[in-house]
């Protein structure tokens, strides 16, 4: 197995009713081509009858691949007391040995995250199999936690 790894901390959503919002990109830093071939997609949508101020650049990006760091197009979270949320997709093709795990759940009221999972639990994108999770961080207690990481399997 090739030297692939997670991020070392969580990503945090907790937009609540305050000024601003969250800006989100993603990339994969491959120097030694280890998952070469493999393409990785993200999709931020809102959700049905959600209000699409809370989804700022709302579309479909590739998660750039690459031998040095760099990131995809940004995606701006702003969940906060409007009606609906933010759908986010990752999906995976080119290679069916590669896995994106996304471990997501609340550390506060469980509504706001949609589709997650007690903490220590992964859904695994891998192609044919994409993963949404909903991000819903508005004026309630607490937040998303929202780690990854890239394997091989």
């Amino acid at each position: 197995m090739g030297r692939l790894t997670g991020l070392d901390h969580a990503i945090r959503f907790d937009t609540d009713n305050r000024s601003g919002g969250c800006q989100l990109a993603f990339g994969v830093y491959d120097p030694d081509h280890t998952i070469a071939g493999a393409s990785i997609s993200y999709d931020f949508q809102v959700s049905g009858g959600g209000n699409a101020g809370q989804c700022g650049n709302a579309g479909t990006y590739q998660m750039p691949v690459q031998t040095f760091r760099t990131c995809g197009p940004n995606v701006r979270v702003d969940t906060d007391g409007r009606s609906g949320w933010c759908d986010l997709t990752f999906t995976v093709s080119g290679r069916s040995d590669v896995g994106l795990d996304v471990q997501f759940y609340p550390d506060g009221d469980t509504g706001q995250c949609v589709n997650a999972l007690p903490a220590g639990q992964y859904r695994t994108a891998y192609q044919g199999n994409p993963v949404t999770i909903g991000i819903d961080a508005d004026n309630r207690s607490g937040g998303c936690q929202f780690p990854l990481r890239l394997r091989r399997f």
